[in-house]
C-alpha cells in the first residue's frame, strides 16, 4: 500500500493539471472593434465536420453567439462585418509520469528518518519508475475575419485534455466556460 500512495498522489496531479484548459488570445491592438456589428458563422471544416455532431456543433456556436452579443455584436444574415470560423482539431498524446519508490529494495543511499520515526526498509530509493499513458487534446480555434478586409481580426485558441471525441460526448457546460474563458478579455466592454 505504501508503494501505491506516492503513484497514485501523482498520476491524480499529472491527470488533474491536464484538464485544465490552455487560452491564449491574439489580436491586432490597431483595430477598433467598435467598427463592428455584426457576425454571420462560416460552414464548418471537414475535420470538425466528423469529429462533432450536430447537437455539439450548434453548442459551440450557441456559446460563441452568447459571448459576442454580451459584447453587442448582433447575428446577422448575408453579408456582416465579423466573420466566425469555428474549427476543432484532436491530437493524440502520449504523457510520462515519474515516480519515486522510497521504499524499494534497489539501490539505496543511507537511512530514512520520517515523521514515524527511524526506518531503513532498504534504506531510501534512488531510482525511480516512469508511466506512460496516451490522451487526447482538443485545440479549439475561434477566427474572427473582417469581411471589408478579408483579414484575421482576432483569434482564441483553448486547448485542453479531453476525454472522448466521440460524436454525441460533449459537454454544453465544459463548452460554455472555454468559450467564457476565451472572450474574458475581449478587446471590447461588454455592454450586456
Amino acid at each position: 500500500m505504501n508503494k501505491l500512495f506516492p503513484l497514485l498522489i501523482i498520476l491524480a496531479l499529472a491527470f488533474t493539471s491536464c484538464n485544465l484548459t490552455k487560452v491564449t488570445v491574439d489580436y491586432d491592438p490597431q483595430v477598433d472593434f467598435k467598427q463592428y456589428k455584426t457576425y454571420s458563422y462560416v460552414q464548418w471544416n471537414k475535420q470538425s465536420d466528423e469529429i462533432l455532431s450536430e447537437r455539439d456543433k450548434k453548442r459551440f456556436r450557441d456559446a460563441t453567439s452568447f459571448e459576442l452579443e454580451k459584447l453587442g455584436f448582433v447575428k446577422g444574415e448575408g453579408k456582416t462585418d465579423l466573420v466566425v470560423n469555428l474549427f476543432l482539431i484532436v491530437d493524440q498524446k502520449t504523457g510520462t509520469a515519474t515516480y519515486n519508490d522510497f521504499y524499494s529494495s534497489g539501490p539505496t543511499v543511507g537511512y530514512y528518518y520520517g515523521p514515524w520515526g527511524y526506518n531503513n526498509p532498504g534504506g531510501v530509493s534512488v531510482a525511480g519508475t516512469m508511466h506512460s499513458y496516451d490522451y487526447e487534446e482538443g485545440t479549439l480555434i475561434v477566427d474572427l475575419l473582417d469581411v471589408k478586409k478579408k483579414q484575421l481580426a482576432w483569434q482564441g485558441i483553448a486547448k485542453k485534455t479531453i476525454k472522448s471525441h466521440k460524436k454525441g460526448k460533449g459537454d454544453g457546460e465544459g463548452i460554455k466556460l472555454v468559450m467564457q474563458k476565451l472572450f474574458k478579455d475581449f478587446p471590447l466592454e461588454a455592454t450586456k
